[in-house]
């Protein structure tokens, strides 16, 4: 087995932490939990290899979330970019993701997964 896969039961997403200045929120910083999500083939309760992506931040200026419920949205225009919607007290937030290692963003798993 590869060093860059793990092993898993069933679908999962891994997670981290990152730290986050956010001045037109207010916030000083911010603790975002997913860093990676795993693709992992839909074989429940086998053991399988999943490849896992990584998930980088991307400072976000935008305004997509502004009519969206809290979520995770595909980014319409390019596949290996998402947005986490989250209701702050003022506004709905945009966080904005890029999956690394020429992954896309499949918003029916909310992971990163490999092109195909």
């Amino acid at each position: 087995m590869k060093s860059n896969s793990l092993v898993h039961r069933t679908g999962v997403l891994a997670t981290g932490a990152v730290i986050a200045m956010l001045p037109s929120l207010g916030v000083a910083a911010l603790t975002l939990c997913t860093l990676a999500a795993v693709d992992v083939p839909e074989r429940a309760g086998r053991d399988v290899a999943a490849r896992q992506y990584a998930v980088i931040p991307i400072e976000s200026r935008s305004d997509f979330c502004r009519t969206k419920s809290e979520g995770h949205y595909a980014d319409p225009h390019d596949h290996a970019v998402f947005y986490r919607c989250m209701n702050s007290r003022r506004r709905m937030a945009t966080y904005e993701f890029r999956c690394a290692d020429g992954a896309w963003y499949d918003d029916e798993r909310l992971a990163c997964v490999a092109r195909r």
